[in-house]
């Protein structure tokens, strides 16, 4: 296990394990559950045009998708979402006012 915190108070032990893993126990009980994959999706956005349109569509991802990481290239007029599922990333950058369609 990587790193583990416990919170005694609620009898709750949490470990990372390797990859995608979390080992949590709670009052002697196991239970493994699995983590997201560090997914990356690369989207066309047609209409991203400018530096703004880069910046608005970076904030919309990051507030759907805090932690996410946000690569825009405005010659190709793509932006690649890493950290997030691409449902989220599509409905983020609708949300701010694009179109998207795969990269």
């Amino acid at each position: 296990m990587a790193a583990a915190t416990a919170c005694g108070k609620a009898g709750l032990d949490l470990a990372m394990g390797e990859g995608d893993r979390l080992a949590a126990t709670m009052d002697g009980t196991a239970t493994e559950l699995a983590m997201p994959q560090d997914e990356s999706v690369t989207l066309s956005v047609p209409e991203m045009s400018c530096g703004h349109c880069v910046a608005a569509i970076t904030r919309a991802v990051e507030a759907a998708a805090p932690g996410a990481r946000v690569a825009a290239d405005l010659a190709a007029k793509t932006v690649t979402v890493t950290g997030t599922d691409a449902a989220t990333a599509r409905g983020a950058i609708a949300e701010a006012g694009y179109e998207t369609s795969p990269g």
